[in-house]
């Protein structure tokens, strides 16, 4: 890349982190504002109708909750669970299963090595945390060249389409462009759209969510906020589907990440291509610009070279036409005293 495409291409993603902080800032802070401002109803509400639950209390119990929560303990499938006089909620903790099981363990090492990362699981214990390092440290280059040799063999058809007979005739820019922009729908299709109508059936989000969910999860940005229910154990589904679900998802991982890498390079490729051919036409124009000015440049002082010798001969002139009439001038008194001395002819007669 050029310096100066560069230097566009910087400029360009600055404004764009620019804008979009302020766009995140006008759509969600009211909306952060209205959710703390029905909270604390809601909170009053209770205190008012729960008067023998000290606000002390309710405080450590939340605050246990939300640790609980945060060392990947499932804390809904315990709350839905009903203390009864013959049982306790304890005696019945293995019936919730456990989310690192063989196929959730599976999952986890996926999102680990693949960056994405949701968060809603991580190991907890130092044992399990040291080695967390020494495999994402191994696993994700390994992972990395897994996806390089997935691209390969997924670059045939984009070369197939490329290839193809033209579509627009005495126009391979064109033509390369449109079949860049068909590659990328049917790539969008395949990984986005299609796999969201599974997520809004298993997971009953909306398709909004789904769309969302799949976008963040193969940009491996991985915000966590939406997590399919396969880490968990089955609830809606029996085990083998469950199960299927978990292998189909990390399949679509897979795949789905060495996809989007081919259709981000092939976006960031026909970004590059305008920026680097608006950059290249800028600089022409200058370089034109600069060129016009320096013939005008030149133009001008050529002129005023010429005016100012004009001028020069034309002085030089005056100067030699006084000097001449001065000389003639002095020519001509000397010549009168040169005859007030010589003898005319006529004098000379008279003499004789």
């Amino acid at each position: 890349m050029k310096r100066t495409a560069y230097l566009v291409m910087v400029a360009i993603t600055l404004g764009y982190l620019i804008l979009g902080a302020v766009v995140f800032h006008f759509m969600e802070k009211e909306h952060e504002k209205n959710t703390k401002h029905k909270f604390a109803l809601e909170h009053e509400i209770f205190l008012l109708n729960h008067s023998c639950i000290s606000p002390d209390a309710l405080r450590k119990y939340v605050q246990q909750v939300l640790e609980t929560s945060g060392e990947g303990v499932s804390i809904y499938q315990i709350i839905d669970m009903n203390v009864t006089a013959n049982s306790s909620i304890v005696d019945d903790l293995d019936a919730t299963g456990t989310r690192w099981d063989i196929p959730s363990a599976i999952l986890f090492c996926i999102t680990l090595i693949s960056t994405i990362g949701y968060g809603n699981m991580a190991p907890k214990t130092y044992s399990g945390r040291l080695f967390c390092i020494f495999y994402a440290i191994i696993g994700i280059p390994m992972f990395a060249a897994v996806l390089v040799g997935t691209g390969e063999r997924l670059q045939k058809p984009i070369k197939v389409i490329h290839n193809y007979r033209p579509w627009i005739k005495n126009n391979p820019s064109r033509d390369e462009q449109l079949k860049s922009i068909v590659f990328l729908l049917i790539g969008v299709c395949i990984i986005v759209f299609i796999p969201s109508l599974t997520f809004m059936y298993t997971e009953s989000w909306s398709y909004l969510q789904a769309v969302y969910y799949t976008i963040i999860t193969l940009t491996t940005i991985g915000f966590g906020d939406f997590v399919p229910g396969y880490f968990d154990k089955p609830a809606k589904f029996g085990a083998k589907t469950h199960n299927a679900f978990r292998i189909c998802l990390g399949l679509w991982i897979l795949l789905g990440l060495a996809w989007g890498a081919l259709i981000l390079s092939e976006i960031g490729s026909m970004l590059q291509t305008r920026i680097t051919t608006a950059a290249n036409q800028t600089q022409n124009k200058l370089s034109h610009l600069e060129g016009i000015v320096k013939k005008k440049a030149q133009a001008t002082k050529a002129k005023i070279i010429k005016r100012d010798k004009e001028k020069d001969e034309l002085t030089g002139k005056e100067t030699n036409g006084s000097v001449d009439v001065d000389i003639k001038v002095t020519d001509s008194s000397d010549g009168e005293d040169r005859d007030d001395y010589n003898p005319t002819n006529s004098d000379m007669e008279l003499n004789a």
